[in-house]
């Protein structure tokens, strides 16, 4: 077999604790399946959607999910999309994990799952139990002569959350961008940037980890929360779902894989998860697909201090990954372009 070029870019610093095991560990993936990952590196600008969930009383892992695309190949998603919510009863209704008891919305999930496999990129979930969190995480600066500046007023807990979501999101730019790229980065609305004054601070915060993590120098950085970017047709909050759709069911059966054997597990059988909600069985499904472009990984991390683990999680689904949110994508793509020929392409 002809040597294929790897699309990771690994960190190799240990300096960087967590960031540096993380990328240890996709690029260990990379070296078992050599199609782990597609590109993202060719367009101009990237678009990182990311969303969080386990934070609710019961959850035994916070959940950080981030969908980073090539903004430059967003357009068959964004014709199917558009289509999917002009024909459907969606309409204006946002999908998300806690909302799909709607029937309405349950109805239009699989279609909704279906077009986001032809998005160029990766969605990456990180599960983090609490110990890792301590790890990970750090506190408000309380010095003027901190590298990020004077902070007003954050309070502990919106603070620690926001370092995990920085570094993380920070360590997959990292690993898969190209010198240059632009990135635009949208968050969920939550309490790291509740209003102008917060979203202002933790850009400047996350400009400071993607300063220190990235290997390369980047072009623009623009961050912001969906209701501060998208003109009204739901394209940003339709990318935002599908991290919320991700957090929200990897929380939900890692917690029940804890409750069961005492920790996350690094591979989970699906239907035998019959303790598992019917939404969560199905995205998880969607989950372990891996033949489309748009590739997904789930990453956990558990234990405290110098005991922490990190490794890769892989859903085993009844059917070998195949359910019933398969979707033939370049039948697709080949509709849609009535001949004409695209390859994916690898760089």
């Amino acid at each position: 077999m002809s040597a294929q070029i790897r699309v990771w870019r690994p960190l190799e610093r240990p300096e960087l604790g967590m960031a540096n095991s993380v990328s240890d560990v996709i690029c260990r993936q990379e070296w078992l399946k050599v199609d782990l990952l597609t590109s993202v590196r060719r367009g101009p600008t990237l678009f990182l959607a990311s969303d969080y969930g386990g934070a609710h009383k019961g959850a035994h892992f916070e959940t950080f999910s981030f969908l980073l695309i090539d903004l430059q190949y967003l357009w068959l998603w964004e014709e199917l999309r558009t289509k999917l919510r002009k024909h459907t009863l969606l309409q204006r209704r946002r999908m998300a994990f806690k909302s799909l008891n709607d029937v309405t919305r349950w109805q239009a999930v699989v279609p909704f799952l279906r077009y986001a496999n032809t998005l160029p990129g990766l969605l990456a979930t990180f599960a983090l139990d609490r110990g890792a969190m301590d790890i990970v995480s750090e506190s408000p600066p309380e010095s003027e002569d901190s590298v990020i500046g004077v902070l007003n007023d954050w309070k502990l807990s919106p603070f620690r959350k926001l370092s995990c979501v920085a570094q993380l999101g920070a360590t997959l730019v990292a690993g898969m961008s190209a010198p240059g790229q632009n990135v635009i980065w949208i968050s969920d609305d939550d309490d790291i940037a509740p209003n102008r004054e917060k979203l202002f601070e933790a850009t400047r915060v996350i400009g400071q980890y993607m300063s220190v993590i990235l290997p390369h120098d980047m072009g623009h950085l623009r961050f912001g929360t969906a209701g501060t970017v998208d003109p009204g047709d739901l394209q940003a909050e339709d990318l935002l779902a599908l991290a919320d759709l991700a957090s929200g069911t990897v929380s939900e059966m890692l917690t029940l894989c804890w409750r069961k054997v005492g920790t996350g597990g690094s591979k989970i059988l699906l239907p035998g998860s019959r303790f598992l909600t019917n939404k969560a069985k199905l995205i998880a499904n969607w989950l372990s697909e891996s033949d489309h472009p748009l590739r997904k990984l789930i990453i956990l991390v558990e234990g405290t201090g110098r005991n922490y683990k990190t490794k890769s999680v892989n859903i085993l689904s009844e059917d070998s990954g195949r359910c019933q949110s398969s979707f033939d994508w370049r039948r697709e793509v080949n509709e849609h372009l009535k001949g004409r020929i695209v390859a994916w392409e690898r760089t």
